[in-house]
């Protein structure tokens, strides 16, 4: 079978609900999107092709490490009924960069007029709670079971939580002790998006690798701040071992200016002006080609 083939076998075998399998290009998306986050090109991905359950993601996980086509680094979680797929080391480097500054908290309270930048300071306390999660998986080799996050996530923002799992560069905070309802009512927001070619054997796939919204009214400040939205790639790709020229990735921008990064890694401008990034080769690298692009999109969306 090929590399595809696999992966849509497991899919399929593994997530099913209700009498609709999942389609190929449901189970492409899947593939893709897990290949990504064991490179550590994204921290985790939040499973919502069907409804599937952490327990038969799992499944599908352990059939994927069984024919060698992910690393064993991977876990399933659990978080109030949402199943996700994490890396457990990319996810802690983007909750300390909140720590530390590196990610743009947006406050959406109800009671205020438009949305404002935030102090992490208010994140501090869930931050440093996904920190000692995260730290209880350091030595495991391999999850053979997934984790359910219990009666610590109960005070958690889970709309800030997810946007830091998920690695997104701006993530929204509002007051749920007071209101779970924000001010984006009609309010103009930059939608910037970054799409991917995943290459398996002689086929090719592409799908969206990310997708992330800032307030318009609020881009400018946050690109002022170092850092945030047009700091350079360099989340160095995880060493995952991939079978030789099994899969690999591509990352596109959509027009032209600025994706968000990923702190610590060995990403070098590439020299020609397409204004890539490419990946500097080490000996202990996956044969994995990645090359990504700058980017802006001009896209304004309403909720």
């Amino acid at each position: 079978m090929s590399t595809q083939e696999l992966f849509v076998a497991a899919a399929r075998k593994c997530l099913s609900a209700g009498r609709k399998p999942l389609s190929v290009s449901q189970c492409l998306d899947l593939a893709a999107h897990v290949s990504a986050v064991d490179l550590g090109l994204k921290p985790a991905l939040l499973y919502d092709s069907n409804g599937a359950g952490a327990d038969q993601l799992q499944r599908y996980l352990s059939s994927l490490r069984s024919s060698q086509l992910v690393s064993k680094s991977l876990l399933t979680l659990d978080l109030n009924g949402n199943a996700l797929i994490v890396n457990p080391v990319v996810v802690r480097s983007n909750v300390e960069r909140l720590i530390c500054g590196d990610v743009a908290v947006v406050d959406v309270c109800h009671s205020l007029e438009r949305p404002a930048i935030a102090n992490p300071c208010q994140l501090k306390s869930t931050a440093n709670d996904l920190l000692l999660l995260l730290r209880g998986f350091k030595h495991l080799k391999e999850a053979k079971e997934p984790h359910y996050v219990g009666e610590e996530s109960e005070e958690w923002n889970l709309c800030t939580v997810f946007g830091l799992l998920l690695g997104y560069p701006v993530t929204y905070w509002f007051d749920q002790t007071k209101s779970f309802e924000n001010c984006l009512s009609m309010t103009p927001l930059m939608v910037t998006a970054a799409s991917a070619t995943w290459q398996t054997d002689a086929a090719a796939h592409r799908f969206c690798l990310y997708s992330f919204s800032v307030p318009a009214v609020l881009l400018k400040e946050i690109r002022a701040q170092p850092g945030k939205l047009e700091a350079s790639f360099t989340r160095k790709v995880s060493a995952a071992k991939h079978p030789a020229g099994s899969h690999s990735l591509s990352v596109h921008g959509h027009s032209a200016l600025s994706l968000f990064v990923m702190p610590n890694s060995s990403w070098q401008r590439s020299s020609d002006a397409s204004g890539s990034f490419k990946k500097s080769q080490k000996a202990d690298d996956p044969d994995v080609d990645l090359v990504l692009y700058l980017f802006k999109s001009e896209v304004v969306a309403y909720t």
